[in-house]
């Protein structure tokens, strides 16, 4: 095939800025900000993020406690055994005073 120079001519000067891009110039942090701001749900979890980051920094100082007065030694101590309470049944647990645990026999402990 060929190419005849009649298909090829010069363009004139008032089209040359005819397919210029007219779009204000963004930084990078800017862009990052408006596509940010359109996406509700990444603006949710910054949002959550910084509560998460502030309640961590001011978390300790409303508590009254210190990390640094903790007790190492007594960190897997059991529980104190609590005394005057009679072990009951998962029914009586659940159903106090109704006088049901004869009905479930296979739940009594």
């Amino acid at each position: 095939m060929i190419v005849s120079d009649d298909l090829f001519i010069p363009m004139r000067k008032d089209n040359l800025n005819s397919e210029a891009i007219v779009r204000p110039q963004l930084t990078f942090w800017q862009e990052a900000w408006l596509r940010l701001r359109s996406n509700k749900l990444a603006l949710m979890g910054l949002v959550i993020i910084i509560l998460l980051g502030v309640m961590s920094t001011i978390g300790p100082m409303i508590s009254g406690y210190e990390y640094s007065k903790q007790s190492i030694i007594s960190k897997n101590q059991p529980r104190p055994k609590r005394t005057g309470l009679e072990p009951m049944s998962l029914v009586e647990t659940f159903l106090p005073g109704s006088g049901m645990a004869h009905a479930f026999p296979c739940l009594l402990a």
